[in-house]
């Protein structure tokens, strides 16, 4: 019994520290009962065999601890690896759905850009995108007017109504959208209230910090800036601000195609402006010439003919050659007459005036008719 005792510190010994202090408490136990058995014991043949088989006991139990122990390292291990390798897939399966969800902003922004020339309807909807994507509380859209070189606020989304009137109108270097419009690079911004560079006391009214603003180009052309910001502190990543240019730049190929409609729409309106003038001229002028033959050339060839008429009738001193000769002048004088009322007519037909367009078109068939024999009729679709 006593060198079975031997065997607790042994057992504890391998098991909390390890083979190796176990087989260092062995070697004790061995040296402490090696001597007593040889010298002390009345029987040392079996006290040898006794404290053999206690050495062989301890040593077995110290490498059955070790095993053990490996085994759960091993196992532990494991378990590790397989926490880190889940771990390590829910952060790619969520960067998967995060590169999903900023490729669906980019392609919703760049297709709605692609079909609609509405510019706001883009607007609104490129920034409704950027503040689910990105996670902000702010956004602002800055479009730039050329002639005034001011950015003038289009659309906002997290802010006062009092903030917006007080930063509707920047100049092109002026405060952070300004820079930006102004040097054509993204810009961010730790924090809004306290940054030197800030020119808007409504700013840090606003409670404003951390910003990430980004030019809206087209061929290598400021038209705007898009600034996102939120009211506490944040660290923006890189990727965050490629995300957001990359965003930029289907607004600014939308905001180029609605300014190439727009002066396409005033291009279109001033040509038929000036259409309609040319028209309503040469209509103006086609009515001066019919007038002045029906009043003027017309009224002197009626009476140029009267007076034939007179001679012919009251002259008796012509020959009847003559006579024959001034009557055929006559018909002449009548057949032009005639034919200068019907180009007064072509030219302005008094029934346009006077009734329409439609019974002027029925007169014109009925007199091409009666003069031409061809028959002409009109219908309406």
């Amino acid at each position: 019994m006593d060198r079975i005792v031997f065997l607790l510190p042994v057992t504890y010994a391998g098991y909390v520290f390890r083979l190796r202090w176990g087989m260092v408490a062995l070697a004790v136990a061995a040296l402490a009962m090696l001597p007593r058995a040889i010298f002390i014991s009345p029987d040392p043949s079996n006290a040898l065999v006794e404290s053999g088989a206690v050495i062989l006991v301890g040593g077995l139990v110290n490498l059955g601890f070790e095993k053990y122990q490996r085994q759960t390292e091993r196992g532990q291990q494991a378990m590790l690896q397989l926490e880190a390798a889940q771990k390590e897939l829910q952060s790619d399966a969520e960067a998967l759905r995060s590169s999903e969800r900023r490729l669906a902003a980019i392609n919703a922004v760049s297709s709605l850009a692609s079909q609609s020339l509405e510019l706001q309807e883009v607007l609104n909807v490129a920034t409704e995108k950027v503040m689910e994507v990105m996670d902000v509380e702010v956004a602002l859209i800055y479009l730039l007017d050329r002639r005034a070189q001011e950015l003038v606020l289009q659309v906002f989304r997290g802010v006062s109504g009092e903030f917006a009137t007080e930063v509707e109108r920047l100049k092109v270097g002026e405060g952070f959208n300004g820079q930006v419009a102004q040097t054509g690079e993204p810009l961010l911004v730790a924090n809004a209230s306290t940054d030197p560079k800030l020119t808007r006391e409504a700013v840090r009214r606003e409670g404003l910090q951390a910003q990430v603003i980004v030019p809206l180009k087209s061929k290598g052309e400021v038209l705007g800036t898009l600034c996102v910001g939120v009211r506490h502190p944040r660290q923006f990543l890189a990727e965050e601000v490629e995300l957001l240019a990359a965003i930029g730049v289907p607004i600014g190929v939308a905001i180029e195609n609605a300014h190439l409609y727009q002066a396409e729409k005033r291009m279109r309106e001033n040509l038929s402006f000036y259409l309609q003038q040319v028209t309503t001229a040469q209509e103006e002028e086609r009515k001066r010439i019919a007038r002045e033959l029906h009043d003027e050339t017309a009224q002197e060839l009626v009476a140029l003919s009267r007076r034939l008429d007179n001679l012919i009738s009251t002259s008796t001193q012509l020959s009847k050659r003559d006579s024959m000769r001034l009557e055929e002048a006559q018909q002449q004088v009548d057949s032009i007459l005639q034919g200068i009322r019907r180009f007064s007519q072509d030219l302005r037909p008094s029934v346009l005036d006077d009734l329409g367009l439609l019974p002027a078109l029925e007169w014109l068939a009925s007199e091409l008719t009666r003069h031409f024999g061809i028959a002409i009729g009109t219908a309406v679709v």
